[in-house]
């Protein structure tokens, strides 16, 4: 059946049925579709708010986390050093968002306590003072706590870590606690999430009679099961106790009705215009796209692509074959473009593993003929897994990205080519006329990597992200190295192997030659 018959057939199937059809499909699959759509909504906004109340959580439970996994503050809580809290609870602290703050002996004494007013942070006398919700006993069973909490009057939250060394390898000797109100910018980026209004009460202030419908539980699962225009969920704190109610309030319009005046003017027109607007969707629309599908069949069978012409005055229509026949010129310049990005890292945008097999075959066929002084260095970021496992691949990512960019500085020579060889691990190929050359550019090498200033925490070479290289240098070249193209990347990697067993953050250089070969 043809497009045209089959849209004129249905036009009149359209006109006997509408009455009937439209009314039951309202009643019975548009009313009960939007109900579970609202209902899905209402659920939705309200784990909305609380991943957005996840997200500031995180933020600070990795905040504390670091501090309390930090030497300098292990050493406070077992010497009480004054220093610590001069040099470190001022400055950028008092720009970090956190309100208020405790620490804490292995016993739960209070060490230090403060809250901020102004500008500043004003010491307080006992956990009480900042927070009633705030139970030691749990937070010194268990590490890694966070939760809502009561502070002046407001809502909080807070996370609190055991105190260790940074290894994480001694015993526990206090606790360091970090405080956040709930901020008017958290509730400005609710309001733009939802269009429900959030409002906070305590306990004391709220008539349970005067509630609607019980209180959901606080978490990530809420379980609602109608649509309302009141909710209302628990506040706990981390010991499951109720400290509050949250009212989440939406408009009375946007709760749907079986019947509303749009849905009945509009069966109204359906009713009244279905054979006038089949004709006209023919004439302008229906026509236009047939047309287009049979030109496209036609490159189909025909297996070649080309431009396609659409009569109509449709602006999409005139929009969609201007892109189309773009996409036609387009495809034969992604196929040139996939055979170069085949060559390089799709991570780093250096050349890959691939394109430097290809260099490198032919480097070394030009140093045998030409006798060019050629070096071959083998690269590998030091302790890279602890990096990954520590910071995050996405971390990870972004380090190799800046270790490859300040590696390609290096690259300076028409022959000379950066690759990234595998994992964290890169490869270069380079002129190299004298060892003491040879040797003042790995010393750059290492410079740079570490002129990138990034943290590496778990390094055993030092607090930063380090490089170790393993050279072959081939001074004497010529036809004597036909067959030894594998061997010098093997000697490479024996380099590199002694440049890390030797301490890391090094290069070690073997030489390559008629004799030894």
């Amino acid at each position: 059946m043809s497009l045209r018959s089959l849209v004129f057939l249905a036009a009149i199937s359209y006109t006997l049925i509408i009455g009937g059809s439209l009314l039951g499909y309202r009643l019975l699959v548009v009313f009960p579709a939007l109900l579970e759509s609202t209902i899905e909504l209402h659920s939705n906004d309200i784990k909305a708010v609380y991943s957005a109340y996840n997200s500031e959580r995180t933020n600070l439970v990795r905040f504390n986390l670091n501090l309390s996994k930090w030497d300098d503050t292990y050493d406070y809580a077992e010497n009480k050093t004054p220093k610590y809290i001069s040099s470190n609870i001022s400055g950028s602290f008092l720009e970090s968002g956190i309100d208020a703050l405790a620490i804490t002996d292995k016993n739960g004494d209070l060490l230090y306590g403060a809250q901020k007013k102004g500008n500043e942070f004003v010491e307080t006398q006992s956990i009480i003072d900042i927070s009633p919700d705030l139970d030691i006993e749990t937070l010194l069973a268990h590490d890694r706590q966070f939760g809502f909490i009561r502070i002046n009057n407001h809502f909080g939250y807070f996370a609190s870590s055991h105190i260790q060394t940074s290894d994480e390898t001694s015993d526990t000797n206090g606790i360091l606690i970090f405080v956040k109100l709930l901020s008017h910018e958290f509730f400005n980026r609710i309001n733009h999430i939802t269009e429900a209004k959030f409002t906070h009460h305590a306990l004391s202030d709220v008539n349970f009679f005067e509630m609607e419908s019980d209180p959901l539980l606080d978490g990530e699962e809420f379980e609602i099961d109608d649509a309302r225009s009141k909710y209302y969920i628990w506040v706990t704190n981390h010991i499951s106790e109720p400290i509050g109610i949250v009212e989440v309030e939406y408009p009375l319009d946007s709760i749907p009705e079986k019947f509303d005046n749009i849905t009945i003017y509009s069966f109204s027109a359906l009713l009244m215009l279905p054979i006038f607007i089949t004709i006209a969707v023919w004439i302008i629309f229906l026509a236009p796209i047939s047309n287009m599908f049979k030109q496209i069949k036609n490159m189909s069978t025909s297996g070649t692509i080309t431009n396609i012409t659409i009569k109509s005055h449709v602006s999409e229509f005139k929009t969609f074959q201007i892109v189309f026949n773009g996409l036609v010129t387009k495809i034969k310049l992604y196929q040139d473009k996939l055979e170069s990005e085949s060559q390089t890292d799709g991570l780093t945008g250096i050349y890959n593993r691939r394109h430097f097999n290809e260099h490198y075959d032919q480097t070394w066929r030009a140093s045998t003929r030409n006798a060019l002084p050629l070096a071959i260095i083998m690269m590998d970021i030091d302790h890279f897994k602890k990096y990954n496992d520590h910071y995050g691949h996405q971390k990870g990512d972004e380090a190799l990205i800046a270790v490859a960019h300040a590696l390609q500085t290096h690259t300076r020579r028409a022959l000379d080519l950066l690759a990234r060889y595998g994992g964290e691990e890169f490869v270069m190929i380079c002129q190299s006329d004298n060892e003491e050359q040879l040797k003042q550019l790995l010393s750059n090498i290492l410079t740079s990597i570490t002129d990138l200033n990034i943290e590496h925490v778990l390094s055993s070479t030092g607090n930063k992200l380090t490089i170790s290289c393993g050279a072959c240098h081939i001074i004497n070249t010529g036809a004597w190295m036909q067959n030894h193209k594998e061997l010098a990347l093997k000697m490479a990697d024996q380099a590199l192997y002694k440049a890390k067993n030797s301490g890391r953050n090094k290069f070690y250089i073997s030489h390559l030659d008629e004799l030894s070969s």
